[in-house]
């Protein structure tokens, strides 16, 4: 009984071995296609490594200064709001004691905007409605100032006491509101 296992053992070898040498050039073909396929997606991966690792450092960098910008017009629309209601006191004096407006008085009711607004570049990292808001204020900071320049003598009518109030007011509240949402 052992022997017939031997002799079938045999057997299958043989034919084995008989097959290999029939196909062992396919074979060999089909390995060396396998090698070369596996030889190019290493070579791809190891080319896109230095393009994988640039594109996270600059994603990295640009979430790095959108917190920077974020922040910093955060506390500059702060202090512009604290300006416009120092301004809006200010104006509120020399409505009270029917003084005229002096060059001073212009000084201290000039609302500045922080130098951010104008970098393209910086800006660019905001949200598009966040932008619009921000220009918005600029706007109402610009008519502020204007206001200001062409003011002469006292406030003069009513009308336009009540205007340039109404102006600071919205600039204060509106320069908050924005810098809350950072």
């Amino acid at each position: 009984m052992c022997e017939i296992w031997i002799f079938r053992f045999y057997d299958i070898l043989n034919s084995s071995v008989l097959f290999l040498k029939e196909y062992q050039t396919l074979i060999t073909g089909i390995l060396a296609i396998i090698a070369a396929l596996i030889t190019v997606k290493g070579t791809l991966k190891a080319a896109q490594m230095p393009i994988i690792e640039a594109k996270k450092y600059q994603d990295k960098l640009i979430n790095s200064k959108k917190k920077y910008v974020c922040s910093r017009l955060s506390e500059d629309l702060k202090i512009l709001s604290e300006r416009a209601k120092h301004a809006k006191s200010v104006i509120k004096v020399v409505i009270n004691t029917n003084t005229k407006i002096t060059d001073k008085t212009r000084e201290q009711t000039t609302l500045y905007f922080p130098f951010l607004i104008d970098d393209w570049e910086s800006m660019s990292l905001l949200d598009d409605n966040i932008i619009v808001k921000i220009m918005d204020l600029r706007k109402l900071v610009f008519q502020h100032n204007f206001d200001m320049k062409r003011a002469g003598g006292a406030f003069g009518a009513d009308n336009f006491r009540e205007i340039i109030l109404q102006n600071i007011k919205a600039i204060e509240d509106e320069a908050m509101a924005i810098s809350k949402i950072f």
